[in-house]
């Protein structure tokens, strides 16, 4: 179940509706009760997770039902996606997020001419962000930012974009090695970690460990679990992932707002303010 939040700009209040995003009913019902003109489509379930079938029914079947009931509401102009970039680099999940993105292009300007964009960001952060940064705390409060895979000199910060038609490459614009960015996250949440202790495993290694535990997880759980460390991570950790975005910068004028430590800095913050009070409310209980 997903919470669509629906935005009334003539009072300036949000309304928050709980859908399943794959029920055309559900999906339909709150549309043509919001008939809303811009729609973002943010639903996904964690991109972590071993169950393929999830994944499928919300990313695909759900963004395709979303977009169908939005044409037949009729009252939409613009459907912005928020997909991922691995679907031209790590190539997790290849199928359902091709299938999703075909949906997406296809429905440009097509019945009620609703534009359509798909954005594809690699690593997403900031305030409101538990996965990427709360994954890096976790990882430095364990004892573990000391720990790197490979050189460390692979690159780690874009989005990729897609607008009516176009493809535009976006990062930061202020390029970080992976495992820098790491410590970075580990050194503002006051875990930090000097570069004589830093540790590194090797590439092939790594791979084979993760190799070995999936095999484990495999035989037994008969399938049903996946270790947090796959080859997939592995691979994920490991790659560069940059882009040339001087399209972008002179043809839309993007510029980010902050720089890559002043940004981690505000979703560190974010964070730890929150697992703060979590753990006060847990206490008062």
């Amino acid at each position: 179940m997903y919470l669509i939040p629906a935005v009334d700009a003539s009072q300036g209040a949000v309304n928050y509706y709980e859908v399943d995003i794959s029920s055309r009913y559900d999906v339909s019902r709150v549309l043509q009760q919001v008939k809303p003109k811009v729609i973002f489509h943010t639903a996904t379930p964690n991109p972590f997770t071993p169950d393929h079938t999830l994944l499928e029914r919300v990313n695909d079947f759900g963004t395709r039902n979303l977009i169908k009931c939005s044409k037949e509401v009729g009252t939409g102009k613009a459907f912005f996606y928020t997909s991922s970039s691995s679907i031209v680099r790590d190539h997790r999940n290849p199928l359902v997020k091709a299938k999703t993105s075909q949906s997406i292009l296809a429905a440009n300007r097509t019945g009620n001419d609703m534009l359509t964009v798909t954005i594809r960001p690699a690593s997403i952060y900031g305030e409101g962000d538990e996965l990427t940064t709360g994954n890096l705390i976790r990882n430095a409060r364990s004892g573990h930012a000391n720990i790197q895979i490979g050189s460390g000199r692979n690159m780690f910060d874009n989005t990729y974009e897609r607008v009516e038609g176009e493809a535009f490459f976006v990062i930061s614009d202020d390029p970080h090695f992976f495992w820098d960015t790491s410590r970075l996250v580990a050194s503002i949440a006051e875990y930090s970690v000097e570069e004589k202790d830093v540790r590194t495993i090797p590439y092939w290694l790594m791979m084979l460990i993760a190799f070995l535990s999936e095999w484990i997880y495999w035989v037994g759980t008969l399938g049903r679990k996946r270790p947090k460390m796959t080859r997939w991570v592995v691979r994920l950790v490991s790659m560069e992932r940059t882009f040339c975005i001087e399209k972008i910068k002179t043809r839309l004028g993007y510029r980010p707002l902050f720089n890559t430590e002043e940004s981690m800095r505000r979703a560190v913050g974010w964070f730890l303010d929150q697992d703060h009070a979590d753990e006060t409310s847990k206490k008062v209980k």
